[in-house]
């Protein structure tokens, strides 16, 4: 922390997250995830997104739509 501090980078303060993944029926974890579509729903506090991605060239590159969930 203090040489996250020295960079001059103030944190706030922590989130809770609770996520639920979504794979393909078949897919495996382990397995290759490029041009895979998974899907997530994540509530924070009062708010709950839904999330489609598919990573393109690796983990890191993907594809990504997200909307709000209200009800």
């Amino acid at each position: 922390m203090q040489a996250v501090e020295q960079l001059g980078v103030s944190l706030g303060e922590p989130v809770r997250q609770d996520d639920q993944a979504y794979a393909p029926l078949g897919w495996d974890y382990g397995q290759d995830r490029i041009q895979v579509t998974f899907a997530r729903l994540r509530s924070q506090g009062q708010d709950t997104l839904f999330t489609v991605k598919r990573p393109v060239t690796d983990v890191r590159t993907c594809i990504e739509h997200e909307c709000r969930v209200d009800d």
